[in-house]
């Protein structure tokens, strides 16, 4: 739960991340962009390589794969 009561899922965990850039990626960071304490962060994912790896299972399932007979040129 976020400050004041608002509830984050954690889609908005990952949404801040993306906002934020791996560069600038740490739990202080995203707990800052979201409005809730380090704890709260820690109930959804227990550590920050356990987000940017939910990062790349998000990239990796909304990525287009092309069609097994297609040409390769299309990709």
């Amino acid at each position: 739960m976020g400050e004041g009561g608002v509830v984050v899922p954690p889609a908005g965990y990952l949404a801040a991340a993306r906002e934020i850039g791996f560069t600038g990626l740490t739990v202080g960071a995203v707990t800052t962009r979201v409005g809730v304490k380090y704890s709260t962060f820690y109930r959804h994912y227990p550590t920050i390589s356990a987000l940017v790896a939910a990062l790349a299972d998000e990239v990796c399932t909304q990525a287009s794969l092309p069609e097994p007979d297609a040409p390769w040129q299309t990709y």
